[in-house]
């Protein structure tokens, strides 16, 4: 395979995930400063939905292992083949 065949592997959910993410950061930077980007009344209310929302992505992000890179995607793809290969029983 060659690099260029690599470099097509799509980024597209790494980049909605990582922008997600940047989304809970601000939110939560917000509420430390002491203003509510969310309509909730009550200040724990907002903090423990925000804080579970960077968990739950966070860890999405962590267990997906998504690549940003070029170096990243072709490194996906290089192993994704060598799984693959594996399981067909080539070695």
């Amino acid at each position: 395979m060659t690099e260029e065949k690599y470099s097509e592997v799509s980024s597209k959910p790494s980049w909605i995930v990582l922008a997600l993410l940047a989304l809970g950061f601000i939110n939560q930077g917000l509420i430390m400063f002491g203003y509510s980007p969310l309509p909730f009344e009550g200040h724990n209310l907002e903090a423990f939905l925000t804080l579970g929302y960077n968990i739950v992505l966070g860890t999405i992000a962590w267990y997906k292992n998504m690549p940003t890179s070029k170096e990243g995607r072709i490194g996906t793809a290089v192993t994704k083949k060598l799984k693959e290969d594996k399981h067909k029983g080539i070695q």
